[in-house]
């Protein structure tokens, strides 16, 4: 059976960290660093799978909702300071 669900919240996440990373200049954007802080602030966030288009409407409109915006920057403000700090890789680069 073909995969036919999708975690939205990956390109919620994603699109949101790129527009964070835009006005961060401290903090690495290697693809181990962006990776990392992708990965823990999806890990503090609740997925949200839909398997329709109609579905991923749905999804897209609560984007506009400011407690979910919120929760997603918040996420990734925290994911970002924890890999400031302790960046994965053997050089701190930019």
């Amino acid at each position: 059976m073909a995969k036919q669900y999708k975690n939205y919240m990956e390109q919620v996440v994603e699109s949101a960290l790129k527009e964070y990373l835009k006005n961060e200049h401290e903090i690495c954007t290697c693809e181990q660093c962006e990776n990392d802080m992708a990965a823990m602030a999806l890990n503090q966030l609740r997925p949200h799978y839909a398997t329709t288009m109609r579905g991923a409407a749905f999804l897209e409109s609560e984007q506009k909702n400011l407690d979910f915006v919120v929760k997603v920057v918040s996420a990734i403000k925290g994911a970002a300071e924890i890999v400031r700090q302790a960046p994965r890789h053997a050089a701190h680069k930019k």
